[in-house]
């Protein structure tokens, strides 16, 4: 159901384009290019150079949004560092559309490693969310009180444009009676409170601001005329704004400019009003966007050349979104390449051009343009991705893209800005680490959607710039410096058939498969993996009850399970550190295939830094006890006891021993009775998921130790063993219910010693639950709560008396934690893990 509400959005925000795209080939309609060119250059350069200076001062404004939002809920953050996360979440953002879900996201990323929690960064987007209302409500409502604009006096209703104005000024007025009487609102057991009135007067004064400052980028880029003053500007600037964020367009592109040359065609020439949308949007869009990745480049420039600790602490922080930045920007100048093959060279350069190179250059590169950019906006993909054959790819059709941009009409302009995009992407090679090839990607329907736009818009641009142009079929075979229709045409030949092409390609691969049952090619290579891992704990996929996903040179696997729409992977992938980077990508996008949601139980940190660029949240479950071995000795008062047990195990009589997986068929048999009179007494059934269970073939995959008394075995444990002698853990321990007290401890004693006696480095002796958790005021609720069970929860289960045992043997805790999709609630994903682990809900009930 998500999934069709995600594709309506995108067709409302296509048909919403297209509609406006339709009203601007109407208002310019009896116009040519050439006649945008000219009013282009006639804006003054004194004004373009004003509007630029708005530009600046609306976005510091705007960076104000986010000091107050932290002041609001109590957090602080450096200031520099506020200030450059700010800057950058708006200059996406805005580009990208979708402004609540983009600008949160990333500024998630962005604050997280900062110490914000997720819902600390929601309270912060919707706190500049709040902001961007009510300056639209003080500003809109008072402009159209004051003066109406021209548009509905001419309609009659200049009294429904103050009666609007009313509204809104009433509306703000409301805000600020809830802020008066310190209203809260609860939301998924947090409560949310009103800013205080100082704190809204301010954001009021800061958000006022920057609506006038946005708006006179643009009025400063129109010229000037007697019935149209500021005021009244201002109150159709508001009107348009909103039109275009509430379409989710990305920027508001064709929304916000449609209704633009709609409501002030009374008072300017449409080609006046183009000209000036379009340097606007360069100004207050594409700039900005251009500033936030050189600025990203010159702190990996710092990094790079170390000796910086705030830069390298920022650059850390902000590194997941590049990928998003140069996707943009990559996307941008493949428009660029396809809108200059679409529209007229200019003269006096194209004359250049003919003294020196011959016709056929020219041609060529015209046509080999206008393809880079169509294959930019294909490939911008890839840099979302991650790939490295994308970033690759990326950066040599940029510069093939510059040199096309000098040969076909020695745009230099175009060719500056695709060489700057190019050097500014080169060095961030290291974030491109995915090894993926680019055709093997899923490609998402949203992307597929908006090259179509691309095109589409392109077709538009070059019928509309050649409408002075009677067709014919002699037209497609015309070749001559001063012919750009016969060029456009044969551009767009060429790129239609590439679009459809790569369209068919797509809809004819064979459909993606579900995961099938295991087979024994699987187990096989899934055991020789795990014979490689230094982690104990990946002898789990050994059990049987997980489908694995293998790398494409399976060097890497993820063992995982699916209920529901959950795809829940067991730990972190198990094998090379770079492929298990590229498996868990695939992992993710395998899932969505399926409309899945993913989560990664019980992972440690080795691949946070993976699971944050996939906007994954993460919450602490626990802490993980490793016990050191190299210097791990029972001597001294703390092990006393310990000793005691094992002096007394000795003298009952009680033999410790190791079976090799050779010879544990032998003994397979007394160790299912063990196993069978040990469930009898817990009242319980088998676990699995994160869990072993009795299984003969499970069993036998590994040693296991068990306790002899008069030859009998009274006590196993399946023993782990990691390779290279890193780690030496243990799964099931099970004995006999009529033994004496003290026989686990016995044989944990006796595990550790033999891994102390054979070199392993580390015992780990598994998770303690909500072991660690915190309950601080200002710690996520989830913590507290997770603090509260482990507290007061040992009806429930022994989650203190766990946590105390282990700290017996003096061990390292390391957290673990609960990686998931944040597309899906977090009580959902702990009820599926549970319900994995117990084998049901009549495990999970029972004691």
């Amino acid at each position: 159901m998500g999934l069709k509400k995600k594709h309506i959005t995108l067709f409302l925000s296509f048909a919403l384009f297209t509609s406006a795209l339709w009203v601007i080939h109407r208002e310019l309609g009896h116009f040519s290019y050439f006649d945008i060119r000219r009013a282009i250059t006639a804006i003054p350069s004194q004004r373009i150079l004003l509007s630029f200076f708005c530009s600046i001062v609306s976005y510091l404004l705007l960076t104000g949004n986010d000091l107050l939002a932290l002041l609001h809920i109590g957090r602080r953050i450096p200031y520099g560092k506020t200030i450059f996360a700010s800057f950058l979440s708006y200059a996406i953002s805005y580009n990208v559309g979708f402004s609540v879900f983009s600008s949160g996201s990333i500024r998630y990323r962005l604050y997280s490693p900062l110490g914000l929690s997720l819902f600390d960064v929601g309270q912060i987007t919707a706190f500049c969310g709040m902001s961007f209302w009510i300056g639209a409500l003080a500003l809109g409502g008072g402009a159209f009180l004051l003066e109406p604009p021209t548009l509905f006096v001419t309609l009659g209703i200049h009294w429904s444009a103050r009666t609007v104005g009313v509204l809104c000024l009433s509306l703000l007025s409301g805000i600020f009676l809830l802020s008066f009487w310190g209203k809260t609102i609860t939301l998924a057991g947090h409560t949310i409170k009103f800013p205080s009135t100082r704190l809204l007067s301010s954001q009021l004064i800061l958000a006022a601001f920057d609506w006038l400052s946005a708006s006179l980028v643009l009025f400063l880029l129109l010229p000037s005329s007697p019935d149209m003053h500021y005021l009244s500007f201002l109150g159709l600037f508001v009107i348009c704004e909103l039109s275009g964020g509430m379409s989710q367009v990305p920027g508001g592109l064709g929304v916000f400019d449609s209704l633009f040359l709609v409501l002030l065609s009374p008072h300017y020439s449409s080609p006046t009003l183009m000209g000036s949308l379009l340097i606007y949007r360069l100004i207050y869009y594409i700039l900005p966007l251009l500033i936030a990745t050189f600025s990203l480049m010159f702190l990996e420039a710092s990094v790079l050349l170390k000796g910086k600790p705030m830069a390298t602490s920022i650059f850390s922080a902000i590194s997941p979104s590049i990928p998003t930045i140069f996707s943009i920007l990559t996307f941008i100048s493949g428009l660029i390449l396809l809108a200059s093959g679409a529209t007229p060279g200019i003269e006096n350069r194209l004359l250049f051009l003919k003294k020196i190179f011959p016709l056929a250059l020219l041609e060529t590169s015209h046509f080999l343009g206008s393809v880079t950019g169509l294959f930019l906006l294909f490939l911008s993909r890839g840099l979302a991705l991650r790939l490295r054959e994308a970033h690759t790819g990326v950066v040599l059709l940029l510069i093939s893209g510059t040199v096309f941009s000098l040969f076909k009409g020695a745009d230099y302009e175009e060719a500056i800005v695709l060489l700057i995009v190019a050097v500014s992407l080169a060095p961030a090679r290291k974030i491109f680490y995915r090894r993926s090839r680019f055709m093997e990607q899923p490609f998402s329907f949203t992307w597929f959607l908006l090259i179509i736009t691309a095109v589409a818009s392109t077709v538009w641009l070059g019928l509309f710039s050649f409408r002075h142009v009677p067709y014919s079929h002699e037209l497609w075979w015309q070749v001559a410096f001063e012919k750009d229709a016969p060029r456009f045409l044969r551009m767009l030949l060429g790129i239609t058939i590439l679009t459809l092409c790569f369209s068919l390609w797509r809809l004819s691969r064979p459909a993606r498969v579900k995961p099938s049952k295991l087979t024994a090619e699987d187990l096989s290579l899934a055991r020789m993996l795990v014979s490689l891992s230094p982690e104990a704990s990946s002898a789990l996929a050994l059990t049987g009850d997980k489908y694995f996903l293998f790398s494409s040179n399976k060097n890497a696997m993820i063992m995982y399970q699916v209920r529901e729409s959950h795809w829940i992977a067991m730990g972190d992938p198990i094998g090379d550190v770079d492929d298990s980077r590229e498996l868990i990508w695939l992992f993710t996008e395998m899932a969505d295939r399926y409309g899945g949601q993913v989560a990664f139980y019980e992972v440690g940190e080795t691949f946070i830094d993976t699971y944050i660029e996939l906007g994954f949240s993460l919450i602490k479950i626990g802490e993980k006890a490793l016990v050191s071995l190299e210097d791990f000795s029972l001597e001294g008062s703390h092990f006393k006891s310990q000793r005691h047990t094992i002096s007394q195990k000795e003298k009952e009589g009680v033999i410790f021993k190791i079976y090799p997986p050779q010879d544990v068929p032998s003994i397979l048999s007394q160790l299912k009775e063990v196993s069978d009179g040990w469930l009898s007494t817990k009242n319980t059934k088998e676990k699995g998921f994160s869990l072993g269970f009795f299984s003969e073939s499970y069993i036998a995959s590994c040693p296991v130790a068990v306790l002899i008394q008069d030859n009998t075995i009274i006590a196993f444990a399946n023993v782990w063993e990691g390779a290279n002698k890193e780690t030496l853990s243990i799964d099931l321990m099970r004995y006999r219910p009529d033994t004496s007290p003290g026989l686990m401890d016995y044989l944990f004693l006796k595990l550790i010693l033999f891994g102390k006696d054979n070199g392993f480095k580390w015992f780990d002796l598994g998770m303690a639950p909500l072991s660690g958790l915190r309950d601080h005021r200002l710690a996520p609720l989830w913590n507290r709560l997770g603090h509260l069970i482990y507290r007061h929860g040992e009806h429930f289960y022994n989650f203190q008396g766990i946590r105390q045992y282990k700290d017996k043997y003096r061990p390292i805790w390391v957290p673990q934690y609960l990686a998931f999709s944040p597309k899906g609630p977090l009580t959902g994903f702990l009820l599926d893990i549970s319900l994995l682990i117990s084998g049901g809900f009549h495990g999970l009930w029972g004691k």
